[in-house]
């Protein structure tokens, strides 16, 4: 019955759109993952117009994926109307990414409604599979388009999100309101929207992982059964003290929380991707409760974790057209090996005490000794610098 008051509503949105005045620049979007398990996520968006042509984009370089890797492949189903009108839209013949539509005399806002389709291939990044009848890892970058010639950073949305009954959620993204499985989020910039991903499922849980000042960290565990999340004691502890030492080593916080979004799963992509508030870290179904996949997944956490100091700059909207991009650090291999392998160093530092705390070394591993001392000496001198990110 929910299901159809869902729909319904987002039904309404046409009659919605006329209330969108021409100085409200809000662009609001409705996600639906009630279909989540069957591998559809279904999407409608109110995005303020002015009469005569216009552009829409879908999101093509994603940020930490440094590349475009956009799955504009798997949009099915595009339908624009405006004041309850269908209007007519184009691909360009060459971008893929963009829909040319003429925006009638009279209207103030267009309706986009479209379905993505979540592939079977769990390799790859975020474009590969990030759902199953348990749980799913919503991307904002695949369920949503932007006007063309305007910076990410000063578009400005509003998300709306449901998940199937009993299914429950983390994410960095403030929330506004919620009611049961209905989510409504507080208006964000739209590098910050595509920068906080969603994890959800059956089978959840949720860890607090501490509080410095006024910044709480949380571990978010999405799996494919209850078993896959059965945390212990021990690891919860070490979680906390991963915390503790990334405060230590850096001295400064430059988020307003930080959430681990941690699923396991061996039917969607395996990989870590780092977010400024958040991560998406993604692993096998037994991953948190077999010991050769805790020692495999050891270092997972915490380098994408220390990536938020280091790579996660202004990610998104630096070209003069307003796509999604990466920035100029991003482009250049060399900037990319630069951050990554400084990743991988500050994370081992951080991890250094974790080990004794009962963290596994990887197999064969022997970091250690004076060169991870010197490390940390080296990233506890340059921590004290503000900003989204303090060494890039």
């Amino acid at each position: 019955m929910r299901k159809f008051a869902w729909i319904a509503m987002m039904a309404m949105a046409p009659s919605l759109s006329s209330l969108v005045s021409a100085q409200d620049a809000t662009i609001r979007v409705w996600v639906d993952l009630t279909d989540a398990p069957h591998r559809i996520l279904h999407t409608h968006l109110i995005v303020p117009a002015k009469p005569g042509p216009m552009t829409l984009l879908y999101p093509e370089w994603i940020p930490g994926e440094h590349g475009p890797t956009g799955p504009v492949i798997d949009t099915v189903g595009l339908k624009i109307t405006a004041n309850g009108q269908p209007v007519a839209w184009k691909r360009d013949s060459v971008n893929m990414y963009a829909y040319h539509v003429t925006v009638p005399a009279g209207a103030n806002s267009l309706d986009v409604a479209f379905d993505q389709i979540q592939p079977p291939d769990n390799t790859g990044f975020s474009s590969g599979a990030s759902t199953t009848t348990e749980l799913a890892v919503l991307n904002w970058n695949q369920v949503l388009m932007y006007p063309e010639g305007v910076p990410s950073d000063q578009l400005r949305y509003q998300a709306n999100l449901r998940v199937p009954d009993s299914w429950r959620y983390g994410t960095a993204l403030p929330i506004a309101r919620e009611s049961r499985n209905e989510i409504e989020f507080q208006p964000s910039s739209l590098t910050t929207l595509v920068d906080s991903p969603v994890s959800a499922g059956k089978h959840y849980r949720t860890v607090e992982l501490g509080t410095e000042g006024s910044i709480t960290h949380y571990l978010h565990l999405a799996g494919d059964s209850d078993r896959s999340i059965e945390i212990t004691p021990e690891q919860v502890e070490n979680y906390k003290s991963l915390v503790k030492e990334t405060g230590a080593l850096f001295g400064s916080r430059h988020y307003r929380s930080y959430h681990f979004l941690y699923t396991f799963s061996d039917h969607i992509a395996s990989f870590g991707l780092e977010h400024h508030e958040s991560s998406d870290d993604r692993v096998g179904e037994r991953g948190l409760v077999d010991e050769v996949g805790v020692k495999a997944n050891a270092n997972l956490l915490p380098h994408e974790f220390t990536h938020s100091w280091n790579g996660k700059i202004p990610a998104a909207g630096g070209s003069g057209d307003g796509r999604l991009q990466p920035t100029d650090e991003g482009r250049s291999v060399v900037g990319l090996r630069r951050a990554h392998g400084i990743s991988g160093r500050y994370s081992d530092a951080a991890q250094r005490n974790l080990y004794a705390r009962g963290i596994s070394r990887s197999p064969g591993d022997d970091r250690g000794g004076a060169g991870s001392q010197s490390r940390t000496a080296m990233a506890a001198a340059r921590g004290h610098r503000s900003g989204r990110a303090a060494f890039v």
